[in-house]
């Protein structure tokens, strides 16, 4: 593995937005306590609700010994304004990596990402995630052919959706890509006349894909398959099916917007092919999920609210 020198880790930050899971960050805090000399500062941007405001400090302050860490305290509910708070805070880092709540970093994973940046003077580098499968080919043939996967992963399809590169892939370790995950590695310098599309509210959807297509237009990214990042898919505050499909209509025609020549006919077709999926797959509340994706789409090509 490659190791970063102690002049990497010095510039690196860790940046996490939280809401309401005091648990999962205590979680995540110790892990990183594991791994403190990989970076030099962590920035903690809270917007739970008042009932846990108090656990989450008290959590901080568990690990203050351990991890040098800042607070800040968001009013907004908003994944995607919390990381513009939180880059804000980071302005005097090198690299930034931002971590959800209920993710795990393994031991050297922040380092190596540090050290590939610098080696290759990258604007962002992530890893996987674990819980990326392999769709059965007949599904992935369904999914192109509406655009819902790219021909190749690591690049945004037709429809506007991040195709994810897979965990294990042995061809390269290294790939280009024309999007990251949310946590992702940035280079502050890359990205200081970037920020994320804070009308995004709640737990937003395409904030990252939206953000990092943007940066991929004028610097380069890459994703690294061989360094696998756990993500424990935490319940709270997840948004109900029709919050989530309404998200995924509504907020995907963003990333449409600097991909397709035509945005609003790439998001239909798109659509189409998620009705289908939706009305013969395994979704729980399928009335509530085709609702909430035709109500977003149609407030998509209206230029309608975002919920």
């Amino acid at each position: 593995m490659l190791v970063a020198s102690q002049g990497i880790n010095s510039k690196t930050y860790i940046l996490i937005a939280t809401k309401n899971r005091p648990e999962h960050l205590a979680k995540l805090l110790a892990g990183l306590s594991n791994m403190a000399d990989e970076f030099s500062k962590v920035v903690i941007v809270d917007a739970s609700d008042e009932d846990k405001e108090a656990k989450v400090f008290d959590t901080i302050k568990d690990f203050s010994s351990k991890l040098d860490i800042s607070l800040v305290k968001s009013r907004i509910s908003s994944l995607a304004h919390q990381k513009n708070l939180g880059l804000k805070a980071c302005e005097s880092a090198t690299f930034v990596q931002i971590l959800d709540d209920d993710v795990l970093p393994p031991k050297h994973y922040i380092s190596d990402l540090a050290k590939v940046m610098e080696e290759l003077d990258i604007a962002g580098i992530s890893g996987v995630t674990q819980e990326v499968e392999i769709p059965a080919k007949p599904f992935r043939i369904f999914l192109k052919v509406f655009g819902l996967i790219a021909n190749q992963p690591g690049q945004v399809s037709c429809s506007g959706v991040g195709t994810p590169i897979f965990p294990g892939d042995n061809s390269s370790q290294l790939h280009d890509v024309n999007w990251l995950i949310g946590c992702s590695m940035w280079n502050i310098r890359d990205i200081k006349d970037f920020q994320f599309k804070s009308e995004f509210p709640g737990s937003s959807l395409f904030e990252d894909v939206e953000f990092s297509h943007r940066v991929s237009k004028v610097a380069r990214l890459k994703v690294s398959s061989s360094h696998v990042l756990t993500h424990f898919y935490a319940a709270e505050e997840r948004p109900s099916q029709y919050i989530y499909w309404y998200r995924f209509s509504r907020n995907r025609i963003e990333v449409l917007n600097i991909s397709s020549k035509h945005p609003r006919l790439t998001l239909l077709w798109g659509t189409i092919g998620l009705v289908i999926q939706i009305t013969f797959g395994r979704e729980k509340s399928k009335l509530s999920a085709l609702r909430g994706l035709g109500e977003g789409a149609m407030s998509a090509i209206r230029g309608g609210k975002f919920i």
